[in-house]
C-alpha cells in the first residue's frame, strides 16, 4: 500500500477506538471515497491483517450494478464470518455455535438459505431436532423474517474479545431495501465489537440510494461518520511502487 500511510492510520485508531467500546454505545461509520481506480478497496483490505492479529474476524461484500439478489453482499460478509469461524479450533466454534444458538432460537433456519456455511456450523443442532427440519421446510419462504433474523444474529457474533469489520464495497450500486437494512445495524447501540465500513465512488448522484442512506446516518440518525476521501497517488508514491516491482534504480523510476 503506497502513499495511504495517513488514511490506513485513521483506519486502524477508528477499528482500536471502536474495540474499546461497550455497550450502550454511540454507533459510528467509516467511509472510504473517491474516484474510481484511486485504491479504495485496498485500503479497506489494508485493515484485514490488523483486524486478524486483534483475533477478530474481517467480512466484506461487495455491490454490482448488475446484480439479482440486492441481499447478496450482506449474505457475503455473514458468509465470510462463518467460513473464518469454522477454520477456528473446537473450542472458539462450540463458543460461537453456542451463542448463535442462544440468540436465534427459531430463526436458524430462516437464515440456512441465505447464509448456507451457517448449516455446517449448526449442523448438530439441525440433525438434533425434527422441530427445527420441520421449520425449515416452511420458513425460508418469509424473507422479512430472514432479514430480522440477520440483526440478531450480528448481535451473537460480535464482542469487544471477538470483534469484527463488516465491509461492503461499491455501495453506489446498493438499492434501498439493502442500505435500509445495513442502516438498522449501524444504529444498533447495543452491538460490541463492530466496525462498519462503507466504499463509494464520490461522484454519485445527491438523489442515489447511497447519497439518501449517508444523509440519514448523518442528519436522521446522528450517527458519527468519518471520511477518509482519497485522490491519486503523489509522483513520489508512484516511483517507489515501480521502483519496488520492478527492482529499478531510483534514476530509471524517475524517469
Amino acid at each position: 500500500l503506497y502513499g495511504r500511510e495517513q488514511e490506513e492510520a485513521i483506519l486502524k485508531s477508528t477499528f482500536e477506538e471502536v474495540v474499546r467500546q461497550r455497550a450502550p454505545r454511540r454507533p459510528k461509520f467509516l467511509l472510504i471515497s473517491g474516484a474510481g481506480g484511486t485504491g479504495k478497496t485496498r485500503l479497506g483490505e489494508s485493515l484485514r491483517s490488523h483486524v486478524t492479529k486483534a483475533g477478530g474476524y474481517f467480512c466484506s461484500g461487495k455491490f454490482d450494478q448488475h446484480q439479482d439478489d440486492q441481499f447478496a453482499p450482506l449474505c457475503a460478509s455473514f458468509n465470510s464470518y462463518v467460513m473464518q469461524i469454522l477454520q477456528e479450533d473446537e473450542e472458539t466454534i462450540r463458543a460461537a455455535r453456542l451463542r448463535i444458538r442462544s440468540a436465534l432460537e427459531g430463526d436458524l433456519c430462516s437464515l440456512i438459505k441465505m447464509i448456507p456455511p451457517l448449516k455446517l456450523l449448526m449442523c448438530e443442532d439441525l440433525q438434533r431436532s425434527n422441530s427445527i427440519q420441520d421449520e425449515c421446510t416452511r420458513c425460508n419462504q418469509k424473507q422479512g423474517r430472514s432479514i430480522f433474523a440477520l440483526h440478531k444474529l450480528m448481535r451473537s457474533i460480535c464482542s469487544p474479545e471477538r470483534p469484527m469489520v463488516m465491509l461492503l464495497d461499491d455501495i453506489q450500486w446498493a438499492t434501498r431495501c439493502p442500505l435500509q437494512k445495513w442502516r438498522a445495524m449501524i444504529n444498533d447501540d447495543m452491538n460490541e465489537g463492530i466496525m462498519f465500513v462503507g466504499i463509494c465512488r464520490n461522484d454519485v448522484a445527491a438523489t442515489s440510494e447511497a447519497s439518501s442512506f449517508l444523509r440519514n446516518l448523518e442528519e436522521q440518525d446522528h450517527i458519527a461518520i468519518t471520511n477518509v476521501t482519497i485522490g491519486n497517488l503523489k509522483k513520489e508514491d508512484i516511483e517507489d511502487m515501480i521502483n519496488e516491482i520492478l527492482l529499478l534504480p531510483a534514476d530509471q523510476a524517475q524517469s
